[in-house]
């Protein structure tokens, strides 16, 4: 995610640093409503086939974000100066559920600049948003993390973050069964804009993506994630969402929309439950990264049932 420039205060005086004086302030909740029509949107716009997405029974685990979306965002975008923010790009994504997103919820969603710390190129600053049901039940437990190229912090702030990572070293074994790769549609960052609320112009207009450098419009990082998603639980978890954890990646290159897209998947030796996948693209190149996906037993094991708690 990128965008050209939003309103936002200089950070305590000083333009070029975030306002560090946001951090850990939380904005008060705000619902969304969980449709049949809006999950089977989402499913449409990101080339899903599995028959309870497309009918707008399940979401996407990824779907996670839409209901987040402009919460998250809102706070990220009030922490930065407007040319801070125009240099932004959607970094990783982690998301964790205490139980699949379905047809009929209300969601409650609060969030908050959690992080913010210094990169090699940039810096990276984060919020986690939290959703709850109507009866005040978790959900979903995630982080956003934004990029910033080219601006510099002394040292990290607020809160550290557990950020998902494939456990170093234990990812020996590539898992096979992975479907073939996928090519983007001509119109997928545009289908993904309507659906999911990601409006930002260098997914939808040309000049500005060649602003910021890019032969075309890029597509949405969370639209690759949850295409990536759906190939990665065919092969985990049968397909089957009710059984995801928690699923998280790192966005490592820009995705044009002839791009196609092929999820490598690794198992790690030290747990049956935890799987690390990464997707390239038709050059070779990773496009997400770092990939996790923690799984709950299948619905007849007997070690327990798949229902979250």
């Amino acid at each position: 995610m990128t965008t050209e420039g939003a309103p936002g205060p200089t950070a305590g005086g000083r333009p070029g640093l975030p306002d560090l004086s946001k951090i850990g302030v939380w904005c008060d909740p705000r619902p969304f409503t969980v449709d049949e029509s809006r999950l089977a949107a989402y499913a449409e716009a990101t080339n899903d086939t599995n028959p309870d997405r497309t009918s707008g029974k399940y979401a996407n685990p990824v779907f996670a974000v839409v209901p987040a979306w402009d919460t998250a965002f809102e706070m990220l975008k009030g922490t930065l100066d407007p040319e801070l923010y125009s240099r932004s790009l959607h970094g990783e994504q982690d998301i964790r559920l205490s139980a699949p997103i379905t047809a009929g919820m209300r969601l409650w969603t609060r969030a908050a600049v959690v992080r913010a710390a210094p990169a090699s190129t940039g810096m990276t600053l984060s919020a986690r948003a939290l959703s709850v049901d109507d009866d005040d039940r978790p959900v979903v437990d995630q982080i956003f993390t934004m990029f910033i190229r080219g601006a510099s912090l002394p040292a990290p702030a607020g809160e550290d973050i557990d950020q998902a990572r494939s456990p170093a070293g234990s990812l020996t074994r590539e898992v096979g069964g992975v479907p073939a790769a996928r090519r983007l549609d001509a119109d997928q960052s545009l289908r993904y804009s309507k659906a999911s609320g990601d409006t930002e112009a260098v997914h939808l207009d040309v000049e500005v993506a060649k602003s910021f450098g890019f032969p075309d419009v890029i597509n949405q990082g969370n639209c690759t994630f949850a295409i990536a998603a759906q190939d990665v639980m065919r092969v985990v978890c049968d397909d089957d969402v009710s059984r995801v954890r928690r699923i998280a990646v790192r966005m490592s290159s820009p995705v044009l929309l002839d791009d196609t897209l092929t999820t490598r998947i690794y198992a790690d030796d030290t747990s049956s439950r935890i799987f690390g996948w990464e997707t390239v693209l038709g050059d070779g190149r990773l496009c997400l990264k770092s990939g996790l996906i923690e799984v709950g037993p299948p619905p007849d094991s007997t070690f327990g049932d798949s229902t979250h708690r």
